[in-house]
């Protein structure tokens, strides 16, 4: 079965089908007709020949420092649940926080034509930004915020601010804090 095949059947041109597939503008009309013929035929898009047309694979690759984190495991959750609602698969690779690898991965990811890299909760270093600087596809830093880069991040100093206040507000006065040591950068 051809994209031509399904697009006779619908009775449409093969540009329409083209553009149902990914997810392009199309008539209601036409996207009933065009998805009513995918079903008859059970036809699937050749993954091969769209990685040859596009230059690269529906994979987004995500660098974790840690794989057994609950924070990593709820993160990875919601991103593959994000990314397989718009057709995207979910890659995994662990770096065991050694920033050697992270720079190794971005480069690997790359060289296997992903879509696009989420590096997840990372402290920077020259080669690793410059290997996020010279990477050709998207990246996304995420659990950390670096000048120049597209970060997604919580503000964790804000949040505690406004815990505390909400604590002495309450009225509470034996307040403390236990959490990781202030050098950790990545989790402090």
């Amino acid at each position: 079965m051809t994209i031509k095949e399904v697009a006779r059947l619908a009775g449409v041109s093969p540009a329409a089908v083209s553009r149902y597939l990914n997810g392009g503008p199309l008539s209601p009309k036409k996207r009933e007709s065009i998805a009513d013929a995918i079903r008859k035929t059970g036809y699937r898009p050749n993954k091969v020949a769209q990685t040859m047309r596009t230059g690269r694979v529906n994979l987004i690759g995500v660098i974790v420092p840690r794989i057994n984190s609950e924070s990593v495991s709820q993160i990875l959750n919601g991103i593959s649940d994000e990314l397989s609602s718009r057709n995207y698969l979910t890659v995994i690779v662990c770096s065991d926080g050694l920033q050697e690898k992270e720079t190794q991965y971005i480069n690997i990811l790359q060289d296997n034509r992903v879509a696009g890299i989420i590096l997840m909760g990372v402290a920077m270093n020259d080669a690793l930004h410059e290997a996020i600087a010279a990477c050709t596809i998207p990246v996304v830093v995420t659990g950390q915020k670096f000048e120049g880069l597209p970060c997604v991040y919580h503000d964790d100093h804000g949040a505690m601010s406004e815990l505390t206040k909400r604590m002495i507000d309450a009225g509470r006065r034996k307040i403390a804090y236990i959490g990781v040591r202030e050098d950790d950068v990545a989790a402090g």
